[in-house]
């Protein structure tokens, strides 16, 4: 999660919303897993969704503004004990 506020904070600034009063988080919830969440500031909000890889800014209409992207990971394989 520190990772997608990171990201959120860096787009923020870029799109002139480094100011923006934050609103609150809300976790988003599909049959019942939290598969992303949302983060809301004053104009603008984050969208993120844990399988999509990137964190899409939305204004308060619902207008996409920005699709920000991960930097790759690699990922780490442990073997079974």
């Amino acid at each position: 999660m520190e990772e997608v506020r990171a990201l959120v904070t860096a787009a923020l600034n870029d799109l002139g919303f480094g100011d923006a009063k934050p609103l609150g988080e809300r976790l988003i919830c599909c049959e019942r897993f939290y598969v992303g969440v949302r983060i809301d500031f004053e104009g603008i909000s984050a969208i993120w969704l844990s399988e999509a890889g990137h964190v899409r800014f939305v204004d308060d209409s619902g207008k996409l503004l920005r699709i920000k992207r991960f930097a790759e990971r690699k990922e780490v394989v442990r073997t079974a004990a």
